[in-house]
């Protein structure tokens, strides 16, 4: 008998390993993932401020969004923080509504 039947069976056992290692070390390094499709993007605010939206609501007129904006801390706290409402109607128009 040639050869021995030990290193068909020795790769074979190893190539399951092999794969998962290649797709761990992608996803890791961000070679690999899924991230979902951006349908609509909307900003305000300062973007080297601690602007944030800290509550998302809707209903058929719209979609209603309060936050802090230019706040001096992450958490929309600071002397400068002020609250912000904004309205954004199906048509994609928005308005500020305080």
């Amino acid at each position: 008998m040639k050869g021995s039947a030990l290193l068909p069976l020795f790769i074979a056992a190893l190539t399951p390993l092999l794969i998962l290692t290649i797709i761990v070390a992608s996803a890791s390094s961000g070679g690999i993932g899924w991230r979902p499709a951006i349908l609509w993007t909307n900003t305000f605010g300062n973007p080297a401020r601690y602007d944030s939206a800290t509550v998302i609501a809707s209903d058929s007129s719209g979609i209603y969004v309060e936050g802090y904006v230019n706040s001096s801390g992450a958490f929309g706290d600071g002397p400068m923080a002020s609250t912000c409402q904004r309205r954004i109607e199906p048509a994609g128009a928005s308005r500020n509504t305080t």
